[in-house]
């Protein structure tokens, strides 16, 4: 307690503006201001081309023929609309919020801005989970929930809930961040959460809240939606090549039979005809290429949560 009163004492006579802030900083730890202008450039390029590529992404959507013959398009254009979301209140906010060093957008501003940077994860990450979800359906059932009036109608549901369910989550945001004048002469204003909490416990609630409906939740349903397709793909890739297994050979399918439009992310299985044991070479090349395409799908999903854990901490 000492040396905290120490510190405002000397930070009370050295303080007038948010330079000042800065130097006095970089005095107590040198280096800090290096520090923080990379952080700064990182930040306003990683905005930068968040906007210009998922902007161009949700434009290139728009005009393409499979926005409106594809229903899992549609997820994708709202996961476009979400990192874009992200890449403006997160990022670009950011960016913002370390140059002029304090908060000068009062305190509706701040809660709106909090609010909006939670929203924006969440919907990523929920509408990235509801994909996998479209893709497990479909691949699992190609025949009995693939029609395009059920997928249309599965898709609308998934999206709409998913951007509710991110807007409800994200309420606390605005209830406890604030704006706290610091304890110097100076007028100097943060956008923090001091004051709200009671006691540490209901911080780590809070906190640990957050990080499972956000990130540990979603990433488990969605390996488990991409080891459902791999048994699928597997069972399927044994019927398509004749496996040795009687039960897998009992299935038979009949040539000329297609299997409708399921999923943007097995462009492998859309549209393409049964195979018939004749056809084994070609059999064991889609579906190789085809588990190779789920297993990937599942490394890089699992990266983008993991990430996302690391820059979830500072919104929180």
């Amino acid at each position: 307690m000492e040396e905290d009163a120490a510190f405002y004492a000397r930070l009370n006579c050295t303080i007038n503006s948010s330079a000042d802030v800065l130097g006095f900083v970089d005095q107590s730890d040198p280096g800090y201001l290096t520090r923080r202008y990379n952080h700064i450039s990182i930040l306003l390029i990683l905005a930068g081309f968040g906007v210009v590529l998922n902007a161009s992404m949700i434009a290139i959507l728009l005009k393409s023929p499979m926005y409106r013959h594809s229903t899992l398009s549609v997820l994708l254009m709202q996961l476009f609309a979400a990192n874009l979301l992200v890449s403006v209140f997160c990022l670009l906010a950011d960016g913002i919020w370390n140059i002029t060093v304090q908060w000068l957008g009062g305190d509706f501003l701040c809660r709106i801005i909090k609010f909006c940077q939670m929203f924006s994860l969440y919907a990523t990450n929920l509408i990235l989970t509801g994909m996998s979800i479209e893709t497990c359906i479909t691949v699992t059932f190609p025949l009995t929930k693939s029609s395009k009036v059920e997928s249309q109608s599965r898709v609308k549901i998934i999206g709409g809930s998913a951007w509710i369910v991110s807007a409800l989550c994200s309420v606390p945001q605005a209830v406890i961040f604030h704006t706290e004048r610091a304890p110097i002469c100076a007028r100097f204003h943060q956008c923090v959460t001091h004051g709200f909490y009671s006691s540490t416990d209901q911080e780590l609630a809070y906190t640990m809240a957050t990080l499972i409906i956000m990130c540990l939740l979603p990433l488990c349903i969605v390996i488990i939606c991409y080891l459902v397709i791999s048994v699928v793909i597997t069972q399927e890739s044994r019927i398509a090549v004749g496996s040795p297994n009687p039960a897998v050979n009992s299935r038979t399918c009949p040539c000329q039979c297609h299997l409708e439009e399921t999923s943007t992310f097995m462009p492998n299985v859309q549209n393409t005809a049964m195979l018939c044991p004749g056809r084994t070479s070609q059999g064991k090349r889609i579906y190789r290429k085809t588990r190779q395409i789920s297993l990937w799908m599942t490394f890089i999903t699992a990266a983008s949560f993991v990430m996302c854990w690391g820059e979830f901490e500072q919104y929180v």
